[in-house]
């Protein structure tokens, strides 16, 4: 009876000290599929609250196992139960997510989004290391599992962190207990060689595991954790996909893939940020494979090559063209040498993009004689003397090199100004200013 007066006035008290003490709603945790998480840090109680639940929560629970002190207690408000569970274990930040108080800004039940957005993935069972959620009706509790099956570690809202079985809390035992765990991935290398063979896995669980591939041969390990393959003829320069599905003794299935390349990537497109220009101007390319990769070799030619001068790093290029014409910019993976092996893609698979260059009017190579961009994103552009001098307004957009958007525009003096770009997200730019009469000045800037 002492036990269940006990929570009784500490669930009072706790419902008090949370509304009463100051919070710090926050918009910057996200899970690990990306979606945005809304959680809280909490001012820390009093040390006199804290010794009252250490002392309240270890006698009515003698056979749960406090964890760990925070400072010289185990009662601490910088996470609760889901706090504890699906953010602190993982990403190792201390966080209150659900408090229950729409009127500072929570919504109903924020630790659901690492279960729907498939960042952790149900399972029938306990599963070690894996999560356990309280999903009965009324029900409000998060935990994470151990290697006892009914064995659990979860926080106790703003009281001690405990090991304790599944219904030995004052949460008691749930209608309706859900298992997660992280979902599983393929590990293995992202490219597939032209000889040998090359081997992927998945964590080890209580299911059966069947593998699927595309452009691969299978020698050894179906319906183990680990599968080895090797290229199919003729797939050299190609995608291929592994896929294993987990099937438990429920019947409910996993699934997930992995693509990666036959021998070097393959060129799927080849975008430029702009294909008319005047001479004098830079074009930025951006190869794209079929999947981004660190292994292969890139090929790039431009004809005709009179006049043009490149800035290669494997799939991007900065070309500068000096003299009008209509130009081929070509690019191809030829060859990778991971693991020792040489995968050559045959002549006749450069994509290739068109340029049309037109005069410049004479003068010298650029109207600019400077950009220079500062630590907080401001643009200062000078322009040659002779531009200066005109009193003239020249019209200006930026544009995301890798994506082709324009992001922002404006106008600028011809005497030279600044152009604030705080506001615009850190990537690679072209700033390209119409001088009029058809002549397009273009300037890679990279914003922090």
């Amino acid at each position: 009876m002492n036990k269940f007066v006990i929570i009784f006035l500490t669930g009072i008290t706790f419902s008090y000290s949370l509304k009463g003490q100051y919070y710090t709603k926050m918009n910057d945790i996200f899970t690990p599929n990306g979606s945005p998480v809304v959680t809280f840090l909490m001012d820390e109680q009093s040390d006199y609250l804290r010794s009252y639940y250490d002392s309240c929560y270890i006698s009515a629970y003698p056979n749960a196992t406090p964890m760990e002190k925070f400072g010289t207690y185990y009662s601490t408000r910088k996470f609760n139960c889901h706090g504890y569970a699906w953010l602190r274990v993982g990403q190792g930040i201390d966080r209150w997510i659900g408090t229950g108080h729409k009127d500072w800004g929570d919504i109903d039940d924020p630790e659901k989004i690492y279960m729907t957005d498939g960042s952790y993935v149900p399972v029938p069972q306990s599963i070690y290391p894996g999560k356990v959620y309280w999903g009965g009706t009324n029900e409000d509790h998060s935990a994470i599992t151990t290697n006892h099956p009914d064995t659990v570690i979860s926080k106790w809202n703003e009281w001690p962190l405990m090991k304790h079985k599944l219904n030995y809390s004052p949460f008691g035992g749930s209608s309706n207990l859900e298992y997660y765990i992280f979902a599983p991935t393929i590990s293995g290398v992202d490219f597939i060689p032209c000889s040998g063979n090359v081997t992927y896995s998945v964590p080890s669980l209580p299911a059966t595991i069947t593998w699927y591939v595309t452009n691969l041969n299978i020698i050894s390990g179906q319906n183990t954790n680990t599968l080895t393959v090797s290229k199919l003829s003729g797939s050299t320069g190609q995608g291929a996909q592994v896929i294993a599905t987990l099937t438990f003794s429920d019947g409910s299935t996993i699934s997930t893939s992995k693509l990666m390349n036959v021998g070097c990537p393959r060129i799927t497109s080849l975008n430029a940020n702009t294909t008319n220009i005047s001479a004098g101007s830079t074009v930025y390319f951006t190869a794209y494979p079929w999947i981004p990769t660190n292994q292969g070799n890139y090929e790039w030619l431009v004809s005709p090559s009179n006049g043009v001068s490149q800035s290669i790093y494997r799939y991007y290029n900065d070309i500068f063209f000096n003299q009008p014409g209509y130009y081929a910019v070509s690019v191809r993976t030829y060859a990778n040498t991971a693991n020792g092996h040489d995968c050559t893609i045959s002549p006749g698979t450069f994509t290739t993009v068109y340029v049309n260059v037109g005069s410049k009017g004479g003068g010298s190579s650029t109207y600019l004689s400077s950009v220079y961009v500062d630590k907080s994103n401001n643009v200062t552009v000078s322009f040659d003397p002779s531009i200066s001098a005109i009193n003239q307004i020249f019209n200006w957009q930026l544009i995301n090199i890798m994506t082709g958007v324009l992001v922002d525009n404006g106008q600028i003096a011809s005497s030279g100004g600044t152009l604030n770009f705080s506001r615009i997200p850190a990537g690679i730019y072209a700033l390209q200013i119409d001088m009029g009469n058809g002549i397009m000045e273009t300037h890679k800037i990279v914003l922090n």
